[in-house]
């Protein structure tokens, strides 16, 4: 379901939001959705090659588009763009620095199941967070005044 949703919320941001997301991130969100339908349908210990694929795009295509998305926005001029922003690429490059520690095998004495948490949950914030602050309604400034 995270991978489905993944995959339709990159597309509906698009529509809401054409100004945001740019269609490198959009490429990349949607790799990540695949990705996480690979790891659903393939578990580590049936098709690991697969399965392997599948984290790698979901680890990869979310973080690196939560980086992409962040850093438009630290440039957009929406109000609380910028801190969001920010917010975002910070979870994406956490969660590519986590991405690199789990494809390499280097657990920092924290065991590689906590690194991969650590990956799926920022990407998964990530993802809501993102949805939820597209629900807010833009206030343009003829209503703001």
């Amino acid at each position: 379901l995270v991978g489905v949703a993944a995959g339709v919320g990159a597309v509906l941001v698009r529509t809401v939001a054409p100004d945001l997301i740019t269609r490198p991130a959009l490429a990349l969100y949607a790799a990540g959705g695949v990705g996480s339908v690979l790891v659903g349908l393939f578990p580590e210990d049936t098709i690991g090659p697969l399965h392997g694929l599948g984290a790698g795009m979901f680890f990869g295509g979310a973080n690196l588009g939560h980086v992409l998305l962040g850093w438009r926005l630290r440039r957009h001029t929406r109000p609380g763009a910028r801190p969001y922003g920010t917010a975002l690429a910070v979870v994406g490059a956490v969660g590519l620095v986590g991405s690199a520690l789990v494809a390499t095998g280097a657990d920092l004495g924290l065991g590689i199941g906590l690194v991969e948490r650590v990956v799926v949950y920022g990407a998964d914030l990530g993802f809501i967070a993102t949805g939820l602050a597209l629900l807010v309604p833009r206030r343009s400034a003829a209503s703001a005044t």
